[in-house]
């Protein structure tokens, strides 16, 4: 009779350890999930951030020949940056712990494009979670937050919106979540933002 209580005993520790470990393993799923939806809000928000500074700051130049050289420098200077983007010795870094690169753009065509230096990049790189890839790289670009976006560059493919489509053979705004998911295949990656 004395073994038989503690077959039973021994199978509900069993049981209560298993229930346990579902439990476990779900709580971890959703502290998972959550620590990586504030680190995406996170990320957005630095771009957010950096976007509207630089605008700022070269305003009344109206072009942004100044981020040729140097541009981290400059604009850590003029405490543009984020502090928690902000990883010392004139470099920053992203809330996916990448490293963040600006520079101004180029154009070779200044008769259609305008300004030979209108436009700047923000590069967020060595993206190394594809689901927070997929999600910036789709992001709606329509609101006024970010109302002078030119393109979005995922890896080696552009998308510009269609006031632009016609002056290049990249792909056009909006991109889907589904094209961003291919997209962010193989990562770590870099995402560039270009804006006017």
């Amino acid at each position: 009779m004395q073994s038989e209580e503690r077959g039973a005993t021994l199978v509900e520790v069993f049981g209560v350890l298993a229930i346990l470990a579902v439990v476990g393993a779900s709580v971890w799923t959703l502290v998972n999930s959550a620590w990586n939806r504030y680190r995406l809000s996170q990320t957005l928000s630095q771009l957010q951030t950096l976007q509207k500074g630089i605008t700022r700051m070269y305003a009344s130049a109206g072009k942004y020949d100044d981020l040729a050289s140097d541009a981290i420098r400059k604009l850590l200077e003029n405490n543009i940056p984020p502090a928690d983007m902000k990883a010392g010795d004139n470099a920053l870094r992203h809330a996916m712990g990448g490293a963040v690169e600006v520079k101004n753009v180029q154009y070779e065509n200044v008769a259609e494009f305008g300004s030979a230096s209108d436009s700047f990049t923000i590069t967020f790189k060595d993206f190394k979670n594809k689901k927070a890839c997929a999600d910036l790289a789709a992001y709606s670009w329509t609101g006024n937050d970010f109302a002078n976006i030119v393109s979005v560059k995922v890896k080696d493919t552009k998308y510009v919106w269609p006031s632009y489509a016609e002056l290049s053979t990249d792909k056009t705004l909006p991109i889907t979540q589904a094209d961003a998911m291919s997209l962010c295949e193989g990562i770590p990656l870099d995402i560039t933002w270009e804006f006017r």
